[in-house]
């Protein structure tokens, strides 16, 4: 999680309140699995904790902050739902009920400082939101939108390189922050960066192992519960994903007009949950390896090598499948690496003449290609490292 490239751009950049925001709803929910295991007072207690440090977070880092508390009363309620058997009224309005309690919690501790931005600030942005048409209200809301080819970046950090002042070819070419409708020679903003939304190779292929598992059914190493788990996780990143494109998809004009998120902007930070839960849904896939392959210790013997051929030779069913899907990954990636070698000058061009982004059009898209080779190399360690 420390390591997370969202969280630890956005903290190297300048801006940790997004770290502690997550690091209140990571408190948040840690309250809710231990309230959930008790009963009475005790479980009043874990939820106000985790109440007071969601509100930390709330307070740290605001509109984030709201956003991580949204997706928080979620978990909430799928945490009391999924309880082993098919959920009941009676789970659904426990859940509801430790919503209420969570959040009345947070707003103790967030709530003086929240009324003091709302005085100050607040009346403010709304003054100046007042002066704007409805288009100018969208265009300013989601200037800071993910471009759905810049995804990628979850993948491979560098492929539209880094900083606006990187060198060696690292210089940011990619659109994120930039102003509707924007062309070269056009005033307005044409790009801004600085932070990243790398997810890490290992974990990304570690939540695909999880997520296969969950779709094997009975046949999983997880159980009921943990495969709602893992679903209800995928899902949840997926949505978010979907919102962080911003005015690039349809999906943030359905959120846009709601209340709360009518008053907030940069449709990009919905990436902050979708990297949140990322981290579980990987701690859920090592914990289903764990169980797995770990349970049971294998006498290997001296001979390493042959018992590494005697287990290629033994491999079967779903053990047999997931290391041929690894293999299509890392095929897959050799000849997206190739096609992008290919069209080279294509993209130095396009950088150059189109985008007009200077006279290093070759250097960054070279910087571009050996970032996706990284990756790759990247993706082989993963692998081997999953296989062995």
């Amino acid at each position: 999680a420390a390591l997370n490239g969202d969280f630890f751009t956005y903290a190297c950049w300048g801006l940790p309140s997004v770290a502690l925001g997550a690091a209140g709803a990571f408190l948040a929910m840690a309250g809710i699995v231990n309230a959930l295991r008790e009963s009475g007072l005790r479980m009043i207690a874990w939820v106000v904790l985790g109440g007071l440090g969601l509100g930390q977070g709330v307070m740290e880092s605001f509109d984030v902050g709201g956003i991580f508390s949204l997706y928080v009363a979620l978990f909430v309620v799928a945490a009391a739902l999924n309880r082993g058997k098919q959920p009941s009224g009676l789970q659904s309005a426990k859940g509801v009920g430790l919503v209420a309690v969570l959040a009345l919690s947070a707003a103790l501790m967030a709530g003086h400082a929240l009324s003091n931005l709302t005085r100050t600030e607040g009346k403010v942005a709304v003054a100046q939101q007042q002066q704007l048409t409805k288009e100018q209200k969208w265009d300013f809301a989601t200037q800071w939108s993910l471009p759905k080819a810049e995804t990628l970046r979850v993948a491979v950090p560098g492929l539209f390189g880094y900083r606006l002042d990187s060198e060696e070819g690292a210089r940011y070419w990619g659109s994120v922050g930039q102003s509707p409708g924007w062309k070269p020679g056009m005033s307005g903003l044409d790009r801004h960066s600085g932070y990243g939304v790398y997810a890490g190779m290992l974990v990304l292929l570690v939540c695909l192992w999880a997520l296969m598992q969950a779709f094997r059914g009975e046949k999983s190493i997880f159980n009921i519960v943990d495969r709602r788990w893992v679903f209800f996780l995928s899902a949840l990143v997926f949505i978010s994903v979907l919102f962080a494109w911003g005015r690039h998809a349809f999906f943030y004009s359905l959120l846009h007009p709601l209340p709360f998120f009518s008053s907030i902007r940069n449709p990009i930070k919905f990436m902050h949950p979708a990297s949140l839960f990322l981290v579980i849904l990987f701690a859920y896939g090592l914990e289903g390896m764990a169980r797995a392959y770990m349970d049971e210790q294998k006498n290997k013997g001296s001979d390493f090598i042959g018992w590494i051929k005697n287990w290629f030779g033994d491999l079967k069913g779903w053990d047999r499948r997931w290391c041929q899907i690894m293999a299509g990954l890392l095929a897959f990636g050799v000849l997206a690496w190739v096609f992008y070698a290919a069209v080279q000058s294509d993209l130095s061009r396009h950088l150059t003449e189109t985008l007009e982004i200077g006279t290093d059009g070759e250097s960054i898209a070279s910087f571009s290609l050996k970032m996706l080779g990284v990756s790759l190399c990247m993706l082989f360690v993963a692998v081997t490292t999953m296989i062995l």
